[in-house]
């Protein structure tokens, strides 16, 4: 080798070093910020995710909240549904029970109507009714096909007489009353009366039937 050579290669030598120890700082600075920045992105995606995963977690509570609250109200809405329904059947079977009671009721007064016993319970009917109305002179009104049937009035009024310590005198009215059956007791001014007729009689035990059914049912 020249000493021309040598001479250069000295010369460039220190200048390579440099360069290299430059490149190698280089690197070694680039790899540590790499690895900060890369340590960074991490710690931040890490952070993403466990923000995203409590927000999922919040969200399928909230989702799971929702749907239990919903579940709820529909099993209340169900339960609510079925109540109705067991009283509409409870109320319809009473009313049923109700109806069949009075038909069955309507059909023996009927019968008794066309019966032998008819006139005594028609008797009594009319006793009851001059001791309610506190004797005195009393008019009776039959339906218009028992119009003409036999009853011992007179009888009637001494037996209210005696009991209320009240002259009594009862008399036929000359008009009569639509009714299947039963009588019209009233005062003869017509102040006061008592309608013991079928119909009027099954109406005010239905009434007051109905009125019990009522109070078991709804209390």
């Amino acid at each position: 080798m020249s000493e021309e050579v040598e001479v250069k290669i000295f010369e460039e030598t220190p200048v390579e070093e440099r360069l290299e120890k430059i490149r190698k700082k280089i690197m070694k600075d680039a790899e540590k910020q790499a690895s900060e920045i890369l340590g960074e992105a991490q710690g931040r995606a890490a952070k993403v995710i466990e923000e995203a995963e409590k927000r999922a977690e919040r969200r399928a509570s909230e989702i799971l909240r929702r749907e239990a609250e919903e579940a709820e109200r529909e099993k209340r809405k169900i339960i609510a549904e079925a109540k109705l329904r067991a009283r509409q059947i409870v109320t319809a079977s009473k009313e049923e029970g109700v109806r069949r009671v009075f038909e069955e009721a309507r059909k023996r007064l009927e019968a008794l109507a066309s019966s032998k016993e008819y006139v005594q319970a028609l008797e009594k009917m009319i006793e009851r009714g001059a001791l309610a109305l506190g004797g005195g002179n009393l008019e009776v009104v039959l339906p218009e096909q028992h119009a003409n049937i036999d009853l011992n009035l007179e009888k009637i009024a001494e037996e209210v007489s005696k009991r209320l310590g009240v002259k009594t005198k009862l008399e036929k009215a000359r008009e009569t009353v639509y009714a299947t059956g039963g009588v019209i007791i009233r005062k003869s001014d017509g102040s006061l009366l008592i309608d013991n007729t079928f119909e009027t009689v099954l109406e005010r035990e239905e009434k007051n039937l109905r009125t019990k059914i009522a109070k078991i049912l709804f209390t």
